[in-house]
Order: structure tokens, then C-alpha cells, then sequence
């Protein structure tokens, strides 16, 4: 019989063959590999199945398996198709997001395919081999940083340096948490294939290359095995799994990976699951037939401006919680710090820009919180006194101090103490007490806490409408 032009055949009966002489000489069968599928903060699904893109109907399940599982990574192995093309992608890919890259097939074996969501993953970097595809990813969601390796590792005994090389050298490429995955066409422990009763020097080479690259193996569920075969299925293997680095498992709080049952080969596709998808929240979902209900505004009302949680001041409404929680606040906590983000927040950054505008109307009520500072912030007139004396607050042991540290009490209440790191001369001693002058006035209220009083309303409180009668009387041309 001719070998040009029927491989195939010939590799399957040299398969056949091992298994009923139980040699190790032969060639190993061509395995399947993985469809790799990642959800991010729910969950990361991966599956591994070998399938020929050019048969259409195995296309068609691949699709509806794909459209089940929702992934958003996807890994096929073994396509057998020496050049892909974007409707071939689409013919097994789910949605307008996808994006893809490939290793096509060499002659009749081989052939790589990754596609992926990208509006949950952005592809940074591609490199291809001769027994993998690898692509640097961040997640679009927590800019997570990571590399995936999809791998169909050779048959012939004689190639597996090779294979095991290749992979120490793209890693070498990137410092990125990985992650691994597809038919490596080895086995780790005698369990791991039927009937199997010793370790042999290549098993124990697949567990030393794990090791040299720091990676973890992780149990699999829903049965030992990823591949069935042979005369009346009796052989077994688990020739398809998973590994991580250290970097990639600390990312994610519960990491399973497990087979799913066999769908379009002998191969079981296998599923990585991160994140813990059982674990998380259902979304919350806002119905309109809510706004129908008598009181339902009032009552939503009273939850913004009043609702607290537990650890938090019984008087901090739940808006206020929500964007100290978002943005984080300035020392003091009266404000916000900067909006940086790019996306969903300009409602919130244009309040914020005008806190410059707002502060420079108020000023602050002192009791004995920690919450103002005494040289940098505006409470004692209409000037800091950092601005006001430039001179002291250079020479001041505390700058970042707060007023109430400012403030010493004695028998007969209290009174201002200014520390210094020199003795000042006979000519500075003039601003200190220009300084004291100022602060003679002003006590601190024990038992109260710091606030800030609106000045442009008598009763102390911010409304919009003398915000906005200020602004406009201040933007008035001057008559005449």
C-alpha cells in the first residue's frame, strides 16, 4: 500500500496495533485538544476537543457547544486545515467580538486555533511553534495580565525534547502568570492510563518538566481519563489537561478543571473553571413596574440619603458610602481624590471638579477631630496659614498637622502651642505673634466634631440655589 496520501489510515492501524501488543515502539494516537474559555470574576471555562474544521457537521457541533459553554477563550487542536480564515472562525465561534490566531496544520497532522471575546480579553502578543500557539492576554475588566499556552505535544518519542524546549523557551519570552493547556501525549502517574502498572522514564521526564517550570497539575473531575480508544474502547488515557503557574493560581480564588462527556472525537473536551462562578452574586436587576408602587420613591429616597452599613457612622448616607468606597477620599474625608478612570465616570468627575469652586465658599467649624490641618487647610479666615505665613510654616516641626494637635489645654482652658525646629531670632519672634493674634480668637470645642459650614446661606447649609445665585451674581458684568 502506497504511504502518499493515506497517513491517516496508517497511523490508526500502527495505533491499533500498540494497543493489542502493549508496546511502547509504536506511535501513540493523535489525541484531541483543548477549546479554552475564560469568564472573568464568575468564572474560566476552558475546553479541550480535537475536531477537523473541515468536516461541516463536526463544525456545526462545535459551534453548539460553543454557544452552550458562553466561553471566552476558546482552544481547538488537531484542525487538520492547512489555512484558517475568519469565516472559518465564525463557523465555529459564537458572536460579533471574536478575534483569533493560528498555527495552520502541517500536511495531515497538526493545526492550532485560539479565538476569544475581545471585549474581555486584549490580545497584547502572538508566538507560534512548532508544537504550540501562545498569546499574552489582559483581561479587559481588571487589566489581569496573563500568557496562554495551547500545545499538541508529538507522538514519537523521539520529539519530545524538542516539545518539552520549546515550551521552556517562549516562556522565557514573558514574565506573565500563564497558563497551559491541550494533548500533551504523555502521562504523568501509572493510574493515569488503564491497565497501566509501572512509571516509566517518560512519565517521570513530563513530571520533571512540570517542576523546571514551575507549574501545577490539578486533579481531574468526572472521570480519570480525557481520551478513550482502541479495540472496543478498551484503552484509556489522560493524555489532555491543564497547568498553571503559581502566579496564575493566586489570582483566582477556586481553580477545577474536568471533562466533559466526548462530542465530536475520542476525546473528552475538558473544562478549567476559575473564579468560582457558583459563588458569586446574581446581578441585580432594576424592574420599571417597581416605579408604579405607591411610596416605592420615598422609600428608595430615604435608603440614598440614609441607609448605612455595618462599620460604618450610623450618619453617613449611602451615597456618601458608595463613592468613598469607588474613589477613595482625601486625608481628612471631605472630599473624594481625583477621578483617573477613563470610562463611567463623568457624572461624578464633573461634581468633583468643582470642589475648588465650593470649598473657597465655606469653612470649617473646629472641634477636636482629626479631620483639618492646621497649616494647609482654609479655617481660620479666608487664607491657610501656610499661605499666610510662608515663613513659619517652614520653620514648624509638624507640617501635616492637624488643629486639635495645635491646641494644649491648661487649667484655664487651653491656648495655642506653636513648635518650631530652632529658637527663633528677636526679629521673627513680630510674625509669631501676628500669628497668635490671629489664633486668639479661635478655641477648640471639645466633644464636636470637625465640620464644614456653607457661608453663603445663614443657616450654614449647602443649597443649590445660593450656589447658583452666587455664581451667577459673580459672572454679572459690572454695570455702568
Amino acid at each position: 500500500m502506497p504511504v502518499e496520501g493515506n497517513e491517516v489510515e496508517i497511523l490508526a492501524m500502527l495505533m491499533k496495533l500498540k494497543l493489542r501488543t502493549g508496546s511502547n515502539s509504536l506511535c501513540k494516537r493523535r489525541k484531541k485538544k483543548k477549546s479554552c474559555t475564560t469568564r472573568f470574576e464568575r468564572e474560566l471555562k476552558r475546553l479541550e476537543c480535537s475536531v477537523r474544521l473541515n468536516d461541516c457537521e463536526k463544525r456545526k457541533l462545535i459551534k453548539g457547544m460553543v454557544r452552550n459553554q458562553k466561553p471566552d477563550l476558546v482552544c481547538l487542536f488537531e484542525i487538520k486545515v492547512k489555512e484558517i480564515s475568519m469565516q472559518m472562525v465564525k463557523s465555529v465561534g459564537v458572536g460579533r467580538f471574536l478575534n483569533w490566531a493560528s498555527v495552520d496544520a502541517r500536511g495531515v497532522a497538526g493545526g492550532l486555533l485560539l479565538f476569544w471575546d475581545n471585549r474581555v480579553l486584549e490580545n497584547l502578543e502572538v508566538e507560534s511553534g512548532g508544537y504550540s500557539i501562545s498569546v499574552r492576554f489582559r483581561n479587559c475588566t481588571d487589566g489581569f495580565s496573563w500568557i496562554f499556552f495551547g500545545v499538541y505535544g508529538p507522538v514519537m518519542g523521539s520529539e519530545k525534547e524538542d516539545f518539552w524546549e520549546e515550551l521552556g523557551a517562549i516562556r522565557g519570552l514573558w514574565e506573565d502568570p500563564w497558563c497551559i493547556g491541550g494533548d500533551f501525549n504523555a502521562i504523568r502517574f501509572p493510574e493515569e492510563r488503564r491497565n497501566a502498572s509501572r512509571l516509566t522514564a517518560e512519565m517521570r521526564r513530563f513530571s520533571e518538566v512540570i517542576g523546571e517550570l514551575g507549574l501545577r497539575d490539578f486533579p481531574l473531575a468526572e472521570g480519570p481519563f480525557t481520551w478513550i480508544g482502541g479495540l472496543n474502547s478498551q484503552a484509556a488515557s489522560r493524555l489532555d489537561r491543564f497547568l498553571i503557574s503559581d502566579q496564575w493560581e493566586d489570582h483566582f480564588l477556586v481553580i477545577t478543571q474536568s471533562a466533559l462527556p466526548r462530542l465530536v472525537s475520542d476525546h473528552s473536551p475538558i473544562v478549567l473553571e476559575a473564579g468560582g462562578f457558583s459563588s458569586s452574586k446574581s446581578p441585580f436587576r432594576f424592574e420599571n413596574m417597581w416605579l408604579k408602587i405607591d411610596g416605592f420613591k420615598d422609600l428608595v429616597r430615604s435608603w440614598w440619603n440614609g441607609y448605612s452599613v455595618e462599620g460604618l457612622a450610623e450618619n453617613e448616607p449611602l451615597w456618601k458610602q458608595i463613592i468613598s468606597s469607588k474613589y477613595d477620599v482625601q486625608e481628612g474625608g471631605w472630599c473624594s481624590k481625583g477621578v483617573r478612570d477613563r470610562y463611567g465616570v463623568g457624572v461624578w468627575k464633573a461634581i468633583r471638579n468643582g470642589w475648588k469652586n465650593f470649598r473657597s465658599h465655606s469653612c470649617f467649624i473646629i472641634g477636636d477631630d482629626t479631620r483639618v490641618k492646621f497649616w494647609k487647610d482654609l479655617w481660620c479666615e479666608n487664607q491657610s496659614l501656610e499661605e499666610a505665613f510662608p515663613f513659619l510654616f517652614n520653620l514648624s516641626v509638624n507640617k501635616e498637622g492637624w488643629v486639635a494637635e495645635a491646641w494644649e489645654e491648661n487649667e484655664v482652658g487651653g491656648s495655642w502651642g506653636l513648635r518650631f525646629n530652632r529658637h527663633l531670632n528677636d526679629w521673627e519672634v513680630g510674625e509669631v505673634e501676628s500669628l497668635l493674634s490671629k489664633l486668639h480668637p479661635l478655641t477648640i470645642r471639645r466633644g464636636v466634631n470637625d465640620s464644614l459650614r456653607w457661608k453663603e446661606n445663614k443657616n450654614g447649609t449647602f443649597s443649590v440655589k445660593s450656589f447658583y445665585t452666587h455664581s451667577q451674581g459673580a459672572s454679572s458684568p459690572p454695570s455702568g
